[in-house]
């Protein structure tokens, strides 16, 4: 099946902006489908939204939520910006409140989940990806993340020992 151009073709489980590879026309997409051939992994394409205007990033440790947008121009993600992304605090949307009060349940319960949201021109915002593992702190906010997801850690390990002590005082 030939999409409709321009597409981003990614290759497998691929993340920070690695294994991705943009086809313009169906000449890459020929090229691109012929060496992704050869590999074992899978591959997905996709619609590369051409008119995006910023990258949010939305992170849950426990019961904080905060949202970050990309403080730089974005762009389909190079080298160039590996490493040096800035991202600035921005008011938590009723869609971001709603979209991680439909995830946390997931699984069991996330405790730590991030969200990642491309913002378009005319205010559609499109989920990039979900990240229960590798969720990346903002630096100006690591410190105290860090805090929360220890004391999260210290908080359930206490609890499971108490639980723990109490089955074997009735066996």
């Amino acid at each position: 099946i030939v999409p409709s151009f321009p597409v981003v073709t990614k290759l497998s489980s691929v993340h920070s902006g690695f294994g991705k590879i943009r086809c313009a026309d169906d000449t890459v997409y020929s090229d691109v489908v012929g060496v992704v051939a050869l590999s074992t992994d899978f591959y997905t394409t996709e619609e590369l939204l051409e008119n995006v205007v910023a990258e949010v990033h939305i992170l849950q440790i426990g019961k904080v939520l905060r949202a970050y947008r990309k403080a730089k121009d974005v762009r389909f993600r190079t080298w160039s910006d590996w490493g040096d992304t800035q991202y600035e605090d921005i008011p938590l949307s009723s869609n971001y409140k709603a979209w991680a009060s439909q995830i946390q349940p997931l699984f069991g319960g996330l405790d730590v989940f991030a969200i990642d949201v491309l913002q378009v021109e005319g205010g559609k915002e499109v989920i990039l990806g979900i990240h229960t593992v590798g969720c990346g702190l903002a630096d100006h906010h690591a410190n105290e993340d860090a805090t929360l997801i220890i004391e999260m850690i210290l908080r359930k390990v206490d609890n499971r020992r108490k639980e723990i002590k109490s089955y074997a005082t009735f066996s």
